[in-house]
């Protein structure tokens, strides 16, 4: 059953139910593109927690096989308790959050970190999770060690200030402990130093954003020499629209992490995390300041959200990005508004007769040719199986018309090798803001099939 379930639980990934008539998608092996695809992925009932299904990819990274995977409960890997972690299904359920951070147990024993994107699916009427795992286990474990760092090289700080100030007025009380103040100085210099350029990110200790000190890992995330970042005005490290700010960061004395981009000496701009402590020093405040890069993380971010709204054989957008934006498009402002319904002709003929990898490709021909004539402010998006749909804000059905006939046109001027390409069109627009964008798309849908006969 949990093995049929999934082409379901495919079709949910790629689409958001709606109330319109939807083909069924016979013709693409959902089982196998979720079996075989390279994320972690997790199917869980939200209310018991139990794991419903598991690809491959999980049972890699958990060590367990598919019968002690599946049917497992997921406070049995999740660290949190019971009731923490039935807080969460439910907030993820009820879409108030869909990512999350966990520490998930393997079936060795070992602790991994993962960040966890969940979206609510429907299967057979009952509601399930469809859930995304990351493994970020080397980045938090850096994090912490970074941490480890920064409290550290704080903490040496203002001991070596207050063993200064001791040492400083030994000095001037007693004269003969010159040479022992000298040594104790110098050795607390040295440990201050390889304390400041172990961390694993880059170190600044400004008054005001003037630069007192740093370390070698701000030379090397920025590309100035210790030297020249002596001195240096800190805010020329951020990127020109986010100085300002990060100058409010600085005078209301703020401790917290937060995010803004950084600008290198050779002018590239990148993702960077910072984080400050304010310390105490002669009568006023200076800052201590960690960078971090995160390009890799804001990768990994945005690879998930490619993933979340793009269908990955035609690259296109898919049927849960275009519902939100038919829901964002349906105004007043935006009328005409015009949705055209594409099938792509006789598709089970060629799969059954050539197979599926020139079905592949005559749906890939389609969707190129679909989304080349179409305009930057159009959304093109596969529907569903054969079908796409394109959503033309400003635009009315001589618009529609002219479209169609430009994809008509490439499509006879294009030789497939194997069968022929054909696509059948329909298309409504709605032109009064009272009408219901429902029975515009109905239409559409229904010229679209009505001309396939």
């Amino acid at each position: 059953m949990k093995k049929i379930s999934i082409i379901f639980i495919l079709v949910f990934l790629t689409f958001t139910l709606s109330e319109t008539k939807v083909q069924a998608v016979e013709n693409i092996d959902f089982e196998n593109l979720f079996d075989n695809h390279k994320s972690i992925m997790l199917i869980i009932h939200p209310a018991t927690g139990e794991i419903h299904y598991a690809n491959q990819a999980a049972l890699n990274f958990y060590g367990y096989s598919e019968g002690e995977l599946i049917g497992m409960n997921i406070n049995q890997i999740n660290t949190l308790s019971s009731e923490e972690v039935e807080e969460e299904r439910l907030r993820a359920k009820s879409e108030e959050r869909n990512f999350f951070i966990f520490k998930h147990k393997l079936a060795n024993g070992e602790i991994k970190t993962v960040h966890v994107y969940s979206y609510p699916v429907e299967i057979d009427g009952e509601t399930f999770l469809f859930s995304i795992i990351i493994d970020q286990t080397e980045y938090a474990a850096a994090e912490t060690r970074n941490r480890i760092f920064l409290n550290t090289i704080i903490t040496m700080l203002v001991s070596g200030m207050i063993v200064t100030s001791v040492l400083s007025y030994n000095l001037w009380k007693k004269k003969k402990n010159l040479q022992i103040t000298h040594e104790l100085l110098e050795e607390s210099e040295e440990r201050f130093k390889i304390l400041h350029n172990a961390s694993f990110g880059g170190i600044a200790i400004h008054d005001k954003g003037c630069i007192l000190d740093c370390n070698q890992g701000l030379s090397d995330l920025t590309g100035f020499t210790m030297d020249e970042l002596a001195g240096m005005d800190g805010l020329q490290l951020i990127a020109p629209k986010y100085r300002e700010y990060v100058m409010e960061k600085i005078t209301s004395g703020f401790e917290k992490q937060y995010e803004a981009e950084g600008i290198r000496k050779n002018g590239e701009i990148y993702p960077l995390k910072l984080e400050a402590r304010n310390i105490p020093f002669k009568g006023k405040n200076i800052r201590v300041v960690e960078f971090r890069d995160i390009t890799e993380q804001k990768e990994k971010e945005e690879e998930i959200r490619y993933i979340s709204f793009h269908d990955e054989l035609t690259g296109l957008y898919n049927r849960r990005y275009f519902d939100e934006e038919l829901l964002r498009y349906n105004h007043a402002r935006q009328l005409p508004l015009t949705i055209i319904f594409a099938d792509v002709d006789n598709l089970k003929y060629v799969n059954d007769t050539f197979g599926h990898l020139v079905g592949d490709a005559h749906l890939k021909q389609a969707a190129s040719f679909i989304k080349s004539q179409s305009r930057g402010s159009d959304i093109v998006a596969r529907w569903g199986g054969d079908e796409f749909v394109i959503l033309m804000p400003e635009s009315d059905n001589d618009s529609a018309k002219k479209y169609i006939a430009r994809v008509k046109n490439m499509i006879v001027q294009t030789n497939l090798k194997q069968g022929e390409l054909s696509i059948s069109f329909g298309y409504c627009a709605k032109t009064k803001n009272e009408q219901d964008i429902n029975d515009v798309f109905r239409l559409a849908e229904k010229m679209m099939y009505e001309s396939k006969r």
